[in-house]
């Protein structure tokens, strides 16, 4: 289960977030919009909470938004 997952601009802006929801659904995830608009391109923060049967974990990294 997904808790928490957070997208963030290089300022520390929060782009998109969603919780509670099940891992490996592609609808789910963040789609390179803000306020209804494709995003710049640009280097992007992720922060992901998530719990298994045995442990929650949180992990943070980057990507790159081409277009």
């Amino acid at each position: 289960m997904i808790l928490d997952m957070s997208i963030y601009d290089r300022w520390g802006n929060l782009m998109w977030t969603k919780k509670n929801f099940a891992p490996n659904d592609p609808g789910q995830g963040w789609d390179g919009t803000y306020n209804g608009k494709l995003v710049e391109q640009g280097v992007y923060v992720y922060k992901i909470q998530y719990q298994t049967r045995f442990v929650m974990n949180t992990i943070a990294g980057d990507i790159s938004v081409i277009r």
